[in-house]
Formats: structure tokens, C-alpha cells, sequence
């Protein structure tokens, strides 16, 4: 039984999409005896109703919304609505008290998703660097959101330490004077560089939608929040296995969506392990799913 080999049943808030992907029926069982992995779809009370999803993507987004189902693949070739699919599971996710990291291996395809999520009220950010982020999207991006929150704060320490830079200038002969107005500009620039951290926890950690590429989600300041309670890996087919592991281990459930048969992850590498790695990913994932997109 790998959990109880590993202890992996210890604080571990991905235990059941560990135990799913490489445990065994002991695992499943143990999982189900203890309330941690269901996998029925959701009850939705027909609000799927009249909508213009057919009844696969219907249960796809049912199977999504069950809290206690560890993971879920949906799987299906381009133009089968898989974005919408993701876009309507992630918002009824958050309307159900859930925190989602919505991940992909790219930026421009976490940019895509920023796009679809901009503008159906939720309260979303962007993480990464803001040279890689797409212009449409900036005003998401971490950087934007902290920078328009600070600009009053930022207009008052420009105006002090300005006036403290003149105080300087006329008191230059005086060693001590001049000392204690260099203290002030130093505790100042303490002040705005506190001001800018807790600034960025607070965006962080009131967000309902952190985005990010699967290997951005290592970054400390998303490692450092708490743990969420779904992660959605977009284009999933093209990331290498590795990577995608970042973003799985920070959730206590996982969506992952992609087509088997779009072009591979770009692999510099021609070391024959490496290759394998990136074949073994769907191979080993297709076996778990439980729901599939398929073409209208």
C-alpha cells in the first residue's frame, strides 16, 4: 500500500491525486473509506440546463465540480470547447468557496485563460514576469495590481523623501544633522519595501484565481499561500511531466485538459530518458480518466 509505505496519509494535501495516479486499489479504498476521494459526478440541480454545452461536456464540468474527486482529464481534439469547458468549471468553482491555480506550460497559453477570465467578476491574478505577460492582459499581472494599489503610497514617499533630500542639501556641513536625515531616507525605503510585501500577500491571498506557467507556480510567493483547493493544468499534452508536478502538488485536486495528439513538449535533449519522460505522460494519465470531451 504506497500510502502507508510512504506516509504519505501525513499532512500531505495532494494525497489523493498521488494515491490515484500510482497507488493501488488498497490506496482507492482507503481514500474512499476515509471521505478523502468520490468520484459521482456533482449535483447541479439541472443548471446545465438550456446552456450550450452537450451532455459530455455537461458531465465533464459535474465530474469537475465534485470537491472529493482527486483528478479528472479532459481530453478531446481542437474545437471541442475544452477552454469554455475549463472557463465554466473554474467560475462555478469559486462560486462553490473554492480557490483554483490554473496553470500551463506556456505563457501565451496562461494568457489565454487570463483573457476568458477577465470579465465574469472574478477576482483574478496573473503571476510571472511582467516582460513575458501579454500586453491585453497586463492590467491582471501581479506587478499592475500591487503598482495600482501602492500609487497613493507611493506619491507620499516620493514627496518625503524629496523633501528630505533638500534637507540634506542645505545641512551637508553638519555630520550629525546630515546622519539622521540619511537614517530617515533609508527607513523610508524600509517602509515602502514592507508597504510592497504585505501589499502582495494581501492580492495573493484574497485572490479567487492565481495564474501562472506550471514551472511559475515554484515561484515562493504562490508556494507560500495557502493550499488550493483545485488546480487546473491548461494544455496539458504539451508539458513534460516534471513541470506539471508543481502545480498538482499545491492543490488538493487536479483538472487537466489537452489533446494526445497535438505536437509534443519542445525537448532540447536528445537523451533517450528524457524523451520517455514526455511520452509516459499521457500514456500514464489516459488509463485514470474518468470523463472525456469528444467532438460535437
Amino acid at each position: 500500500m504506497l500510502l502507508q509505505k510512504n506516509g504519505l496519509h501525513k499532512k500531505k494535501p495532494s494525497i489523493a491525486v498521488v494515491a490515484t495516479l500510482f497507488g493501488d486499489k488498497e490506496d482507492v479504498a482507503w481514500l474512499e473509506e476515509n471521505h478523502l476521494a468520490d468520484w459521482d459526478e456533482a449535483d447541479l440541480d439541472g443548471s446545465l440546463g438550456g446552456t450550450m454545452f452537450d451532455n459530455s461536456q455537461q458531465k465533464a464540468i459535474a465530474l469537475g465540480l465534485n470537491k472529493k474527486r482527486p483528478l479528472l482529464i479532459i481530453e478531446g481534439p481542437p474545437g471541442t470547447g475544452k477552454s469554455g469547458l475549463l472557463k465554466e468549471i473554474i467560475l462555478r468553482a469559486v462560486q462553490q468557496g473554492e480557490r483554483v491555480l490554473v496553470t500551463a506550460p506556456t505563457n501565451a497559453a496562461v494568457d489565454n485563460m487570463v483573457e476568458k477570465l477577465s470579465n465574469i467578476g472574478l477576482d483574478i491574478v496573473r503571476v510571472g514576469n511582467p516582460a513575458r505577460i501579454s500586453s491585453a492582459v497586463a492590467s491582471k499581472s501581479l506587478s499592475e495590481i500591487v503598482n495600482s494599489k501602492l500609487a497613493t503610497f507611493r506619491m507620499e514617499f516620493e514627496r518625503k523623501k524629496s523633501d528630505l533630500r533638500k534637507d540634506l542639501r542645505h545641512c551637508l556641513e553638519d555630520d550629525s544633522l546630515a546622519a539622521g536625515i540619511r537614517q530617515l531616507l533609508k527607513q523610508l525605503g524600509k517602509t515602502l519595501k514592507k508597504e510592497e510585501k504585505e501589499t502582495v500577500k494581501e492580492v495573493l491571498s484574497s485572490a479567487q484565481v492565481v495564474l501562472a506557467t506550471n514551472t511559475g507556480a515554484a515561484d515562493p510567493l504562490i508556494r507560500r499561500l495557502d493550499t488550493f483547493d483545485l488546480v487546473v493544468i491548461d494544455e496539458a499534452g504539451q508539458a513534460i511531466e516534471p513541470s506539471s508536478w508543481i502545480p498538482i502538488l499545491q492543490g488538493r485536486r487536479c483538472i487537466l485538459a489537452g489533446d494526445q495528439c497535438q505536437l509534443a513538449p519542445v525537448i532540447l535533449s536528445k537523451k533517450p530518458w528524457r524523451v520517455a519522460l514526455v511520452s509516459l505522460y499521457w500514456k500514464e494519465l489516459l488509463p485514470c480518466m474518468k470523463g472525456s470531451l469528444q467532438p460535437s
